[in-house]
């Protein structure tokens, strides 16, 4: 068992790391947001009224600002290892999760947003990238 010191130590350690991540992560959507310069990076609009129709068949509707930080390369449990400038754009919420759930089709405006910033194309779209061209039956080399 562990004395209460040692609680006590465990439970102010843990606060501190929190509080650190929120810093880092304020600081890493005022970055994004800032480069967005209120439009969305990938689909290029400032705002977009729209309706929604979710997975479990409600709707919503929103503002359509951009106001999501969207992964380029996510993953559960990946997430905080890759959060960086490069790896994550501004978006509306609806084009976050068109992006979530059909990247092909976002991939031109991927590799156009990666080459504007320099930044490397993520994983999750090169890989896709050389499953879509083995299944066209273009290799390398």
């Amino acid at each position: 068992m562990n004395s209460p010191k040692v609680k006590t130590a465990n439970r102010k350690r843990r606060r501190e790391k929190l509080q650190r991540q929120a810093a880092e992560m304020t600081e890493l959507r005022a970055k994004v947001f800032a480069r967005a310069g209120g439009r969305g990076e990938l689909c290029g609009l400032s705002s977009m009224p729209f309706m929604t129709v979710y997975r479990n068949g409600h709707t919503g509707t929103h503002s359509g600002v951009v106001n999501q930080l969207a992964h380029l390369n996510g993953g559960i449990g990946r997430r905080r290892q890759q959060q960086s400038v490069e790896n994550c754009v501004a978006e509306h919420e609806y084009c976050h999760h068109a992006l979530d759930d059909r990247p092909l089709k976002w991939m031109e405006r991927v590799k156009d947003h990666c080459a504007r910033y320099n930044y490397p194309l993520p994983e999750r779209f090169r890989i896709l990238e050389a499953k879509q061209l083995q299944q066209k039956g273009v290799t390398n080399g």
